[in-house]
């Protein structure tokens, strides 16, 4: 069994192995060809291609010849015909369905077919000269016991080593092409059923490797009873033709493919008509739709009058010389524009000679134009932005060692652009010497191809000993094997921005130092205040004490203490004032936020700018509310939003959602930007650490986020965040949850009173006041205790830490808490969260009472919901008459309730 390929192959008849081999035998020495019934040649042996080109008119000349036998109906075969000094041969064979196939061969002896026929050998002779020809194998395979014979071209075919039995059906079929090999096993086993001529093509893998095209034919014999007995076939090698065939269809739609996508214009000057014949896209360019024949007057009509003389001189070249021609010129298109048209022509001749047209291939170089012209335009300003801004450009030659340097490249060194010295000689002696290592190991890693760009600053010195900085930026041009040959850079001075930006470092560190000593002062505030507010308190009550009056000289010494007090207490007081304006202190008043108008305002704000970048904004999810203060948020959140418009990529996305977890409340912003490393990532809220970013012209300080992070942390929250190279970060900014606000109008306003007189102090009070004390410092409970005892109505209860205290308060119920801010196992603002907690506590009007005197402390303390703040050392007259106010508040409740 051989094998085999598609419909429309070459049909035979039971005859056709022997014809076959009596045609090689008697055309193997001389030319052979194989022709189809339309005449078309289809296969030339080598003595054949040899004749075609020692006769040049031969093959048209026997293409007539055959293309006239085959018009006969004359089932004879033909007599041979006399070509010139050789004779033209040919056979037919018809298969079952009347289809044929002619094989011909030219003889330079004249011969007969009668005297052909007489030499005929016997059929091993005719079937060993199928090795002259190369391209034919013949097989045969008995049905009943499956004996085959092969000749020794099957077994090249196949790439086995030749043997005297035919291999097996299943080593026949894997050696066939598997995505073959289904349907040539299938036509096989169909075409043995049946008596009659069959073929097929496919791919056959042989063992030696490599891959083969074949076209097997076969013929089914059947035995006296009409069944199939034994299987003839020959299998032909159509490897060439289908690589041939397959290179040309590729050559072709390579070529359709280059003409579309280079946007190609074709034309053929027909000089007896003097008709331009064009393809689609130049009739639609020139504004003739769907026509393929253009009259040259009508295309002459639309080049631009300035370009016509151009034009005419290039046809000129074109008919005079045997070069392509190139010209440049305008053409109206169908729009009534001008577009650029570069056309190179050149002239076809006929065999004599004589030019007979003009092909010319045209590329629309509209745009490119426009493009040259502007970047001739860009150059010009760019040049005179570098001169006016000081940038020097440079460029090095890295095999050559080679520099060149611009006049401003000079001009920053200190000299002159005529210093005669070579730039090579002055590259590194100009710069500072501590740069110098640091510089060259840049410039080796360039050298070795492990750096496409490179930026850096350095020191430089001038003739007048000054140093100056400055910041160069390069990019490396390789070959094309990859290799670095040449550096483009460009250098500025940025001696101002460095002492600019010591200036701020300084500053920074003052500030720094500014606030640590705005902290130590604070702390220092609350630890001379716990002090001062016994010394103070208890000279007050002595002074206001009607029981055990003071002698005069008693009273003038506790005056004389009191005065020493109050005046520590000023002095204290204005030193941190001091402090919070060298600080700077930040004042925030915090309250329930909507986390949807507070994005959508942020978001508003930055749309400007996200439109001019091409950014688009989308909001998620949206829900929760968070405790802050409204204008520091909104900062925060303008200052992430911006930046991931900033550091996104052209066409990128931001994202802003927001979610509640049980406690706090999540802004997210999103982006699709470059993203950040880890080590980025660390060093994101170091302050002036842009990570990079001011090599790349980016718009910004790099202080923001820092800013933004502090402000957080002051509204009680945190940011976190995100991100990968290349994906993009995220930013979460974590605040308290809140809950909308509503007025309870259950809780007693508790409002500071107004300072009274000592008189008043000792007037009489309403009874029946409940209060706990909740303070971990004896003196402070003495004092207090000491102020209650001149009201006698107030029922005081006592605890010394914060645990401690919410017990008491469940077992007291009271009127009212004092909280102290700073206790041994809890602050205040966590006893005031707890009692909230607490159904049964959570209308207990607080008061918190602290040595904490800064403004921030206040504010926060009553933004928790303290309902006032009593700041240490204790006004005893004050302090009374709040007293007395719950006190009679006590009572109208009463009253009102009798």
């Amino acid at each position: 069994m051989s094998c085999p390929s598609p419909a429309g192959a070459l049909p035979f008849d039971p005859s056709f192995i022997e014809a076959a081999a009596r045609a090689l035998m008697d055309l193997a020495s001389e030319p052979l060809f194989m022709a189809d019934d339309l005449g078309r040649i289809v296969y030339g042996n080598a003595a054949w291609q040899a004749w075609t080109q020692r006769q040049a008119q031969g093959d048209h000349e026997v293409r007539a010849v055959v293309q006239a036998r085959m018009s006969s109906q004359d089932t004879q075969e033909p007599p041979p015909v006399r070509l010139g000094g050789s004779w033209l041969q040919l056979r037919r064979w018809r298969g079952p369905t009347g289809a044929g196939a002619w094989l011909g061969r030219l003889s330079v002896v004249p011969a007969s077919p009668q005297t052909d026929h007489d030499r005929t050998p016997g059929l091993a002779q005719r079937l060993a000269m199928t090795q002259d020809f190369g391209r034919l194998a013949v097989w045969e395979r008995h049905l009943d016991d499956q004996q085959a014979f092969w000749d020794e071209h099957m077994f090249r075919f196949f790439g086995l080593q030749p043997e005297t039995r035919a291999p097996d059906l299943d080593t026949i079929w894997a050696l066939i092409h598997p995505d073959d090999r289904e349907r040539v096993r299938q036509s096989w086993h169909e075409s043995i059923r049946t008596p009659g001529a069959y073929q097929v093509r496919f791919r056959l893998v042989p063992r030696a490797g490599g891959m083969r095209m074949v076209h097997s034919l076969w013929q089914v014999v059947a035995d006296a009873q009409g069944r199939p007995q034994r299987v003839q076939g020959v299998l032909v090698d159509d490897t060439e033709s289908f690589e041939q065939g397959a290179q040309v269809r590729k050559l072709s739609t390579q070529f359709e493919l280059a003409v579309e996508l280079g946007q190609l214009i074709l034309w053929v000057h027909d000089l007896a008509t003097d008709e331009l014949h064009v393809n689609e896209r130049a009739a639609a360019m020139l504004g003739f739709p769907g026509r393929v024949v253009l009259p040259l007057h009508e295309v002459r009509a639309r080049v631009h009058e300035d370009d016509r003389e151009a034009l005419a001189e290039g046809l000129r070249r074109a008919l005079a010389g045997r070069q392509a021609v190139d010209v440049v010129a305008r053409y109206l298109d169908g729009q009534g524009v001008y577009r650029t048209l570069l056309t190179r022509r050149a002239a076809q001749r006929d065999e004599t000679g004589q030019v007979v047209a003009v092909l010319g291939v045209a590329m629309d170089i509209t745009e490119r134009r426009h493009t040259e012209l502007a970047l001739q335009q860009a150059q010009a300003r760019a040049a005179l932005a570098t001169r006016e801004a000081g940038v020097g450009t440079w460029e090095r030659d890295l095999r050559r060692g080679i520099s060149h340097w611009d006049a401003q490249m000079y001009l920053l060194r200190g000299l002159s652009p005529d210093d005669p010295r070579p730039v090579e000689a002055l590259r590194m002696s100009c710069v500072h010497p501590e740069d110098r290592a640091a510089m060259a190991e840049r410039y080796e890693q360039v050298r070795a191809g492990l750096l496409d760009r490179t930026a850096f600053e350095f020191r430089v010195r001038w003739p007048d000993g000054s140093e100056h900085w400055l910041a160069t930026r390069a990019h490396v041009v390789r070959d094309d094997s990859g290799q670095p040959v040449r550096m483009l850079g460009v250098n500025w001075d940025i001696t101002e921005a460095k002492r600019a930006e010591q200036a701020w470092r300084e500053k920074a560190a003052a500030e720094q130092a500014s606030r640590a000593k705005s902290e130590f002062l604070a702390r220092m505030s609350h630890e001379l205040r716990t002090p001062l507010n016994a010394v103070l308190g208890f000279t007050q009550i002595l002074l206001a004490d009607t029981t055990q009056v003071l002698s005069p000289a008693q009273r003038q010494r506790v005056h004389h203490i009191e005065a020493a007090g109050r005046h520590l207490l000023t002095l204290i007081e204005d030193m941190l004032d001091l402090a919070r304006i060298e600080a700077g202190a930040v004042t925030l008043h915090l309250q329930p936020l909507e986390a949807r108008a507070v994005l959508a305002d942020a978001l508003g704000l930055v749309a400007p700018m996200a439109r001019a970048q091409g950014i688009e904004l989308r909001m998620g999810s949206l829900a929760g509310w968070v405790l802050a203060d409204p204008q520091r948020l909104r900062q925060v959140l303008m200052n992430l939003v911006s930046n991931a418009i900033k550091y996104n990529r052209a066409g990128g996305r931001v994202d802003v959602a927001a979610h509640e977890t049980a406690q706090e409340c999540v802004l997210v912003v999103r982006d699709t930007g470059r993203g950040m490393s880890e080590d980025q990532v660390r060093g994101l809220f170091e302050p002036f650490n842009r990570l990079g970013m001011e090599r790349e012209g980016i718009e910004g300080t790099g202080i923001g986020l820092s800013i933004a992070r502090q402000l957080v942390a002051h509204m009680g929250g945190r940011i976190e965040v995100r991100s990968r190279l290349g994906q993009g970060s995220e930013f979460q900014v974590w605040l308290p949850r809140a809950e909308p606000a509503e007025t309870d109008p259950a809780a007693p306003a508790l409002v500071a009173a107004p300072a009274v007189s000592p008189q008043a102090a000792h007037g009489p009070a309403p009874p029946g006041l409940e209060l706990v004390y909740i303070e971990d410092n004896d003196v402070n409970v003495t004092l207090v205790r000491e102020i209650l005892a001149l009201r006698p109505a107030v029922r005081c209860s006592v605890a010394g830490d914060g645990a401690g205290g919410l017990a008491l308060v469940h077992t007291v119920r009271p009127d009212v808490v004092l909280v102290d801010m700073h206790l041994p196992d809890m602050d205040g603002h966590e006893v005031l969260r707890r009692l909230r907690a607490d159904p049964r506590t959570a209308a207990v009007p607080c008061i918190a009472l602290s040595a904490n005197a800064m403004p921030e402390d206040v504010q926060r303390a009553l933004a928790a919901g303290f309902a006032e703040y009593w700041t240490k050392p204790i006004e005893v007259a004050r302090f009374l008459a709040a007293i007395d106010r719950l006190l009679q508040a006590r009572a109208d409740g009463a009253s009102a309730a009798g």
